[in-house]
């Protein structure tokens, strides 16, 4: 269990599962590093698929919501195993009391969405 309220300036260390068909469930990345700065707008997220695309963390829209953390990205030209690139959209919600998390993504042109559950834990403050 994680101490404390909602407070910017942590490093949110998070590993997640995912659900939904094994072809969707590979874009779920097993490990994200969420970097909540005091000035939300430099916070930064990094994962293995944002890793291979752009080598280091990239930006991430951070707002709070009460007791929970709510962070979005978009990763655009992730390579697949077919001839085309995709863009997915990624939003993470985290629960600062407890670090348990969600995790939900959409693949640009397509319907599909994948969700994932995960657990967090602060590696830094």
């Amino acid at each position: 269990m994680l101490a404390g309220a909602a407070v910017a300036g942590q490093v949110y260390d998070c590993d997640f599962t995912g659900y939904g068909f094994t072809n969707d469930r590979s874009f779920v990345p097993k490990r994200v590093i969420l970097d909540i700065q005091p000035d939300l707008s430099r916070s930064t997220v990094i994962d293995p698929i944002i890793a291979h695309v752009h080598g280091k963390p990239i930006r991430a829209e951070v707002t709070r919501q009460g007791k929970r953390w709510r962070a979005s990205w978009t990763i655009d030209r992730v390579p697949t195993t077919g001839n085309s690139d995709l863009g997915i959209t990624f939003v993470m919600r985290v629960r600062a009391d407890s670090g348990q998390a969600s995790l939900r993504l959409w693949f640009r042109g397509y319907d599909d969405d994948v969700t994932a559950t995960g657990q967090c834990k602060i590696a830094k403050t």
